[in-house]
């Protein structure tokens, strides 16, 4: 019987330590959500007009949602150095945009196709040639020789997506941008 209640009482006191770990663990996570969420605002708002940041981030979504792989970092760089914008806000919106990125893929594609007059390329064969593509060097060859020229017609596309997409981008986070710097005042 003793025994019995020395049982109860040890699971009682040890689910007391473990809602304890628990909220010291919620704590914990709270202060480094915290801090990280300092450290991104005091990065994006060092000194730097609403404007800039808006046109940062509009520039990052630019970069982000270019149609060509392994770009966007290089992109983003360039874009921040030409225009003289602070790189984590440029970072920041191509990060962002990644899902705008697979959704102007199909659209950029067929408004290319239809600028030049291209008949609408088969996507499962496309993917079927992707799957030969990583068989052999040839295979790859063969496949960018029959596919290369709808490379053409997704940038061309993308243009006037892209320009719809970062003047909208640049117009929300100007919003934003103003918020967060009268608040901070």
């Amino acid at each position: 019987m003793k025994k019995t209640k020395n049982k109860i009482r040890k699971s009682a006191d040890s689910s007391q330590v473990n809602e304890e770990n628990i909220s010291e663990n919620k704590n914990w996570f709270r202060r480094k959500y915290d801090y990280t969420i300092k450290i991104i605002k005091n990065l994006l708002l060092q000194g730097i007009s609403p404007e800039k940041i808006a046109m940062a981030m509009a520039m990052g979504f630019l970069a982000g949602t270019f149609p060509l792989l392994g770009t966007h970092t290089i992109l983003g760089i360039a874009l921040a150095f030409v225009f003289g914008l602070n790189q984590v806000a440029v970072y920041l919106g191509a990060w962002l945009s990644i899902p705008a990125y697979f959704m102007m893929l199909l659209p950029s594609l067929r408004i290319g196709e239809y600028l030049f007059s291209a008949k609408p390329m088969d996507l499962d064969a496309f993917v079927a040639g992707l799957k030969r593509m990583t068989h052999s060097l040839n295979d790859f060859f063969s496949v960018w020789g029959e596919y290369g020229y709808s490379i053409v017609h997704l940038v061309i596309g993308w243009i006037p997506l892209a320009i719809l997409v970062c003047t909208s981008v640049y117009f929300i986070m100007l919003y934003i941008a103003r918020m967060f710097t009268k608040a901070k005042t």
